[in-house]
């Protein structure tokens, strides 16, 4: 049963309801339509500001602010259009005021130091591995709180997220824990899949910028695709490790980026106490989709809504490389390329349709 509140006051007259969360965003969007008054005459006292939260069956779907409202009438009958948005919008919306710095301080330390400023707390439900600590790190004023947090975990390998009700976490995307099995004809109501070669190439040329009579030059090939070349020249890199890391990332993260799958499950839950949630990380089944044998993927976005039916989950899962994150330039320290898994499910399943 989904239930609705707020400003003390439980709604039943609400008409439509859908939550977004997804894998990086650490603030989940909803929406909902309620009728403008009650079963008794009241008028539905919500507005622009107030804060919401939407439960399924006792367990904290999304608390968020009321964002865009609409409201209007016709003949006979009169409603209210509601977005909003998790409780942490103000770390995607808002700007750090004065200067904020650390030293030898461990990354969630500073994580939650940022969130704390804004009112939010910081968590740690996976257990993640934070590493040494930061020798030094800084943010100045007018820089987005968000932007701060990203370009922390980007060091580490992290995405942030939020948990729905207004708490934040981070993850690294090939220790998720893993979710339900996907097979068709047992729990799937429907599913789809998407392929796109266009955006892969043959050969990948990086070109550092250093010294021009070093000539430092990156190659990766992949045999699959027909003579297609892609040359890029990375204005950062000026050794060889730096530009073998990017030509192996560049390979990796178009081939990820290639494959997605969208399947739909009854209800909002995946146990009798979780809800689905972005993260998981989820093996697929399905012929009809060209995927014979079992490939893992990753929940990258979870929508939760309700129609005819009753509660519905519409999940989008992408291979887990599609989160690794870009090689950055962090001399002396030798930079290493990132571990090739997702050419090995496109064969996979190219090997399936063609035979």
């Amino acid at each position: 049963m989904i239930e609705v509140f707020a400003n003390g006051f439980k709604f039943d007259a609400w008409t439509s309801v859908g939550i977004t969360r997804s894998l990086g965003n650490i603030a989940a969007g909803f929406n909902l339509r309620l009728a403008n008054h009650d079963a008794d005459g009241n008028r539905v006292r919500l507005f622009s500001g107030d804060l919401v939260e939407i439960d399924i069956d006792g367990i904290g779907a999304v608390k968020g602010f009321v964002g865009p409202l609409s409201v209007g009438f016709d003949e006979g009958s009169a409603d209210l259009s509601v977005r909003g948005y998790e409780m942490t919008c103000d770390l995607v919306d808002c700007c750090v005021t004065s200067q904020m710095e650390w030293l030898d301080k461990s990354a969630d330390r500073i994580i939650s130091d940022i969130c704390r400023e804004f009112g939010v707390n910081f968590y740690n439900p996976y257990g993640v591995d934070f590493g040494a600590a930061i020798k030094n790190f800084s943010v100045d004023p007018g820089t987005r709180a968000l932007d701060a947090i990203s370009k922390l975990c980007r060091q580490r390998g992290f995405l942030p997220c939020s948990n729905g009700m207004g708490k934040v976490f981070v993850v690294k995307p090939s220790d998720c824990p893993r979710g339900p099995k996907f097979e068709e004809g047992v729990n799937m109501l429907s599913a789809s899949a998407g392929y796109n070669a266009n955006a892969l190439y043959s050969d990948y040329y990086v070109y550092g910028t250093g010294d021009a009579k070093k000539k430092i030059m990156a190659h990766k090939s992949d045999p699959t695709v027909r003579n297609r070349p892609l040359v890029i020249v990375d204005s950062d890199a000026i050794d060889k490790d730096t530009v073998e890391a990017r030509a192996t990332w560049e390979m990796s993260i178009r081939r990820a980026k290639s494959i997605s799958f969208n399947v739909a499950v009854k209800g909002w839950r995946r146990d009798k106490i979780h809800l689905w949630e972005p993260g998981l990380i989820c093996s697929i089944v399905s012929p009809t989709l060209f995927v014979d044998d079992p490939v893992d993927m990753i929940v990258s976005q979870v929508d939760y809504d309700w129609g005819n039916d009753g509660e519905l989950t519409n999940l989008t899962l992408v291979p887990v490389d599609s989160y690794e994150p870009e090689p950055e330039v962090q001399k002396p320290q030798k930079v290493t390329a990132p571990k090739q898994k997702t050419p090995k499910v496109w064969e996979q399943i190219s090997k399936a349709v063609h035979g």
